[in-house]
């Protein structure tokens, strides 16, 4: 199983966003499961309740035998900035393995 490990500032996501947000990037990275370290992710609201574009995630996830890559966006939503963060990376680390191979 993936090993990811969710920090925040307090408890502002739910159970189920935090599961959704496991699940995401399952999906996204479960191939290249065997060649990724730990996997954490930073969340941060950085208003708190006022709203707005405020939700900010960061994705660091290191590769075995090299660099990290580190993915962070922001969006009012945390449901749709987990499935846009979750496809970029899985199309990141898959570009960064691909180049890996052809050298």
């Amino acid at each position: 199983m993936m090993q990811v490990a969710v920090h925040s500032d307090r408890r502002i996501i739910s159970e189920n966003q935090l599961e959704v947000l496991h699940k995401r990037l399952e999906f996204a990275l479960q191939r290249f499961e065997a060649r990724l370290g730990r996997i954490a992710v930073y969340l941060h609201d950085l208003n708190g309740d006022k709203g707005g574009v405020d939700k900010q995630c960061k994705v660091i996830i290191p590769l075995r035998r090299g660099k990290s890559i580190v993915m962070e966006d922001r969006d009012s939503n945390w449901l749709a900035l987990f499935d846009r963060i979750a496809e970029r990376i899985g199309y990141n680390v898959s570009k960064e393995l691909e180049r890996r191979r052809s050298r």
